[in-house]
């Protein structure tokens, strides 16, 4: 078991546990079954590679010979004959053989070290020096133009034999019936609406805005879920799907738990895991039709894309991070060292449910794995120096071979390609919640949602009635339930909300308020110039959206990250309310004068008004950053041309 364990990872190792031993009980012995005398030898040894299809057939390849006829030293024929067949020890080769090696040439610093960017860009600007340094020899001008010669032919060979050239990915076949582009993108996102959503912005920004194929791969029941939901649905058409079979798991019902985390998620979570081999598979098909794969996948994913440089040695992966700056300085801050930041961060501890804690040590040794780099869905407008600290403090004191790892602030994601980037309007057409909003008064109206995995228990939707009602505020309540692991089965739950209402409470509200039991258009709804403030359980897609478009918030807090993103709200840039105190009532119960109260502070207060204007500057900021020349713009293009170079 020892040498099981030095030799294999866990999975490889518990297979080859798993094999049934035979019978027999005669001991294992070596035999070499090349030679009659069951003993090994040189030749048999060379006799069989010469019959191994994998090796070039020098009888359909003239180059092969030309070589050999060369007036040359044997060592260089020897060395010459190794390129040509795909035999030296290249960076990228090595990688092949599950050598962790830096993948970039040495001597230019600009593309991997493959067979044929050694011999095009090394060889041919040093071929001299390097072999007289070698064999001291000094060739005239006319061998060496014989050399080269059949160097190119060789080569010329070598990317027609189609074995030969899985070697080296980096080149792919002139007779593939698939188109050859330079660079190819597959987005990998988690299983979650927030993280599925965030990633598909991405797909369509690239594909879109910047002309390159993108492939988003999840399981059918995710594509079909972040397809149904997109506020963007007629960008999709330029985006290449991949629906993998969905992995069987349990769809339970919401419930209430003592830290509000979505455990009825976990076992959706959970199968996650069971779409590494089918994105290998994806890969292996993909990988000769670009010259570079760029892999973007949820940090969350990273057990899934963990081949990906091993299939695919031409493959880069990035890292994309659906949470906010904050929230990640807060997570990695015992391995990283305490920050010094005033205000001071929330502490995460009890956000996380011990089940998820378990899927996510089952990422951690692969989150920073030959990686080539990370992007955050934020904008260094509201978390520069959160963004800084990570660049300084996890990328630097994680790996010393990291130093150079690069992180792209590429935020907002959402403004930019609903509103200011692609189509310039919305793509939906007008619903009777914005016919109503067209009918109240600019910032006038509360907007409340809790997001997609919140469960609120009757209780506090009862409080939560009662306050807004008493408030006197006009107001926009999304009131679903939280979404289950499978969205599109909704056994026992249609109608379950309509009961949890005081009685009577949407007859006396009618006209101030409206109750909506489906799935809304957020951006929409925020973007309307009647919507004056937002109550919102502080997911980072709904802080970083309110914020684009300089709508203030409530915080109320609830799990994950969002105590985090609360105090970046209302303690940071300060563009909202805590709806009591900040995180304290995550495990409680927040009365109908509190929410009373706080409604009234930011919607009908003078100190609600500057709160406004706080939140109406940082949007407009946002917008232009997003814009040609802003400063997220300049960090994507930069992105683009770092996987295009």
């Amino acid at each position: 078991m020892e040498v099981l364990n030095d030799l294999f990872e866990a999975r490889d190792r518990d297979l080859v546990v798993s094999i049934q031993l035979g019978k027999s009980v005669l001991s294992d012995a070596w035999y070499w079954n090349k030679e009659s005398t069951g003993f090994y030898t040189v030749k048999s040894a060379y006799r069989l590679l010469q019959q191994q299809s994998s090796v070039p057939d020098e009888d359909d390849c003239d180059g092969y010979k030309s070589l050999w006829q060369l007036d040359i030293p044997p060592k260089v024929q020897h060395f010459l004959w190794r390129a040509v067949s795909g035999c030296l020890s290249t960076k990228i080769q090595l990688n092949t053989k599950h050598v962790n090696v830096d993948l970039m040439c040495s001597f230019c610093n600009m593309a991997m070290e493959s067979i044929f960017h050694i011999l095009s860009i090394v060889v041919m600007h040093g071929l001299v020096g390097i072999f007289q340094a070698l064999i001291r020899l000094v060739w005239v001008l006319g061998n060496l133009k014989a050399v080269l010669q059949t160097i190119s032919k060789s080569l010329i060979d070598y990317q027609t034999k189609e074995k030969i050239l899985n070697k080296v990915p980096l080149m792919a076949s002139s007779s593939s019936s698939s188109k050859q582009h330079s660079v190819i993108v597959l987005m990998v996102p988690f299983l979650a609406q927030s993280h599925l959503n965030q990633l598909l912005q991405l797909s369509h920004v690239v594909s879109s805005s910047y002309d390159i194929p993108v492939h988003y791969i999840s399981s059918s029941l995710h594509n079909s879920q972040v397809k149904s939901r997109s506020p963007t649905p007629n960008l999709a058409r330029k985006i290449h799907f991949h629906d993998f079979p969905t992995p069987h798991f349990l769809s339970p019902q919401p419930t209430k738990t003592p830290n509000n985390f979505p455990n009825h998620l976990i076992p959706s979570f959970q199968a996650s895991i069971q779409l590494r081999k089918p994105f290998s598979e994806l890969l292996t098909k993909l990988k000769t039709t670009a010259e570079r794969v760029v892999v973007i996948h949820d940090l969350m994913m990273s057990y899934v894309v963990q081949d990906s440089i091993f299939i695919a040695p031409n493959s880069e992966v990035y890292v994309f991070h659906c949470v906010s700056a904050i929230s990640r300085v807060a997570f990695i801050r015992d391995a990283i060292g305490e920050s010094s930041f005033e205000p001071k961060i929330p502490s995460p501890d009890g956000t996380l449910d011990p089940s998820f804690e378990a899927f996510i040590e089952k990422q951690v040794p692969f989150m920073k794995a030959n990686k080539s780099g990370h992007l955050y869905n934020s904008c260094r407008v509201v978390e520069s120096d959160f963004l800084d600290f990570i660049s300084e403090k996890e990328v630097g004191n994680y790996d010393d071979d990291d130093d150079d790892m690069k992180i792209w602030a590429i935020g907002p994601l959402d403004t930019v390609t609903v509103f200011f980037n692609i189509n310039g309007d919305s793509s939906l057409e007008k619903v009777y919640y914005l016919d109503w909003l067209d009918k109240q008064r600019p910032n006038s109206v509360l907007y409340i949602s809790f997001g997609t995995t919140t469960f609120l228990e009757t209780k506090q939707i009862e409080e939560i009635a009662i306050g807004l009602e008493k408030s006197g505020v006009n107001f926009i309540w999304v009131l679903r339930d939280a979404d289950k692991g499978d969205i599109f089965n909704e056994e026992g739950i249609r109608g379950r909300r309509s009961d949890q209402l005081p009685k009577g409470f949407e007859e006396r509200v009618k006209g101030m308020g409206m109750v909506v039991r489906e799935w809304v258009s957020q951006l929409e709804i925020l973007g309307h110039p009647s919507t004056g403030g937002f109550m919102s359980h502080c997911g980072w897609n709904s802080c970083f959206e309110s914020m684009s478009l300089g709508v203030p918030l409530l915080a109320w807090p609830m799990h994950s990250d969002q105590p985090m993103n609360a105090a970046l709200v209302t303690e940071f840039v300060k563009v909202g309310l805590g709806v009591g105190e900040l995180g304290g009532n995550r495990d409680g119960l927040v009365s109908c004068c509190v929410v009373e109260n706080v409604v009234k502070r930011l919607m009908c207060s003078d100190e609600g008004d500057e709160i406004r204007k706080r939140a109406e500057k940082l949007g407009v900021e946002l917008r232009k950053a997003t814009a040609e020349g802003g400063v997220s713009r300049m960090e994507l293009d930069s992105f683009i041309s770092h996987i295009t170079r």
